[in-house]
């Protein structure tokens, strides 16, 4: 989901948003990196699909559940100025003008930061760069698992006095 999010973005914004931390040599400035600081997983959901397959007579299941993703946004221009104002619309662009394409492709804003100036000096010359946070949250779904089906069950149940009653239960 990340990905469809980023060619979203890409789609959309005014600079080019490439993968942080990537061999390529990055493109003129002004441009974007996105790196995902972290998933999570939240709330399980109960079954969502499953399906009997006769033969092998077992069910296959698969189900949902929300993951937070948090994606780290860095912007790089030539000046703090430009910095600053493609970060402010970058982060615009996601928390306000894309607010119902999110919600047609399943995607919710979480949380975000405010935008950092993290400028420094590399071989005697600035590198002016701004960063901030968005946590995205959306639904994933499970891979198929087996659900194994319960062929004969076995009761044993002690009454007082010391009788013993034994039920068995098959299916077919």
């Amino acid at each position: 989901m990340i990905n469809r999010i980023i060619e979203l973005l890409n789609k959309i914004g005014d600079i080019q948003i490439i993968p942080a931390y990537s061999e390529y040599k990055p493109p003129e400035k002004p441009y974007s990196t996105y790196s995902i600081i972290s998933l999570n997983s939240k709330d399980f959901f109960g079954e969502h699909e499953s399906k009997y397959v006769e033969k092998e007579n077992m069910y296959l299941e698969t189900t949902q559940y929300r993951m937070l993703g948090r994606v780290q946004f860095d912007i790089y221009c030539n000046s703090q100025d430009e910095t600053i104002e493609k970060a402010t619309n970058l982060r615009e662009i996601i928390l306000f003008k894309l607010r119902y394409e999110w919600s047609r492709i399943g995607v919710g804003i979480v949380k975000h930061s405010e935008i950092k100036n993290l400028n420094e000096i590399i071989n005697s010359k600035y590198e002016y760069r701004s960063s901030f946070d968005i946590v995205f949250e959306y639904i994933k779904s499970t891979k198929e698992r087996e659900v194994s089906i319960v062929n004969k069950i076995e009761l044993i149940a002690n009454k007082k006095g010391g009788s013993k009653w034994v039920i068995h239960i098959e299916s077919q």
